[in-house]
């Protein structure tokens, strides 16, 4: 890319960032490219967003219960009672 030869960066950041900035790119085309063909891009976004939260507090409450049962499960194992 030209704009990060003049920087002197890790190669590796320079690779990701490269990444980084085709993705995003690549992304908004198609955000583009569907919103021409007559999708209502907003609306499914706002979708996904509220699919996106809903998985994450689901995870979260999972991730809760698994550090519970192996806590409780690890207390009991060497209690010495």
């Amino acid at each position: 890319m030209r704009i990060l030869a003049g920087a002197r960066l890790d190669p590796a950041l320079a690779r990701m960032l490269e990444k980084v900035y085709q993705f995003t790119l690549m992304t908004f085309g198609a955000l583009m490219a569907v919103n021409q063909l007559g999708v209502n891009v907003g609306a499914v976004l706002a979708g996904l967003g509220v699919v996106g939260l809903t998985i994450g507090f689901a995870g979260e409450r999972y991730s809760q219960q698994c550090y519970l049962r192996l806590s409780l499960f690890l207390g009991r194992a060497f209690s010495c009672w």
